[in-house]
């Protein structure tokens, strides 16, 4: 359903009085997913986020921690995907700021405008059909997928 990622990306952390932000257009060009990346440890994630520290359960194994509409994948405390399939609209939690870019309404989440975007910013792709989903997976390891009947976006991820 989803890409393997060989490499984590580059991350840009952007702060200003304690607030990370996570632009989505730059996840999805670059795999930058603000204050997280794959390899991230849940000891420095909570480092990051104090407020939010005692409320992050970890059982033994594999967890799921939601930052609103986005997930962190973490199996023995490390993060091994970020994911999503909750939008429109994107939204961030723990007090992160988020650019949404084309995330916020539906009608640009199709493949004809999702296909554009990319074009604009020259990102190359693989295409493949899986069942009743089209997998876009870019050079930066971020995979898109889309409903085969309805060329809507349903689920990005970065691993």
């Amino acid at each position: 359903m989803l890409s393997a990622k060989t490499t984590a990306p580059k991350i840009t952390v952007m702060t200003d009085d304690q607030r990370h932000f996570i632009d989505l257009e730059a996840l999805v060009c670059s795999g930058d997913c603000g204050p997280f990346f794959i390899g991230q440890t849940t000891a420095s994630i909570k480092q990051l986020f104090p407020e939010v520290a005692t409320k992050l359960y970890e059982k033994p194994g594999f967890n799921i921690w939601k930052c609103g509409s986005i997930e962190l994948h973490i199996e023995n405390h490390v993060v091994y995907q970020i994911f999503s399939d909750h939008f429109p609209p994107a939204l961030a939690g723990w007090g992160i700021e988020i650019n949404p870019w084309i995330f916020s309404t539906p009608s640009d989440l199709g493949w004809d405008n999702v296909s554009n975007q990319l074009a604009k910013r020259a990102m190359h792709f693989r295409e493949e059909t899986i069942a009743d989903c089209r997998r876009v997976t870019l050079d930066n390891a971020v995979t898109l997928t889309f409903d085969a009947k309805t060329n809507q976006l349903r689920a990005f991820s970065v691993q």
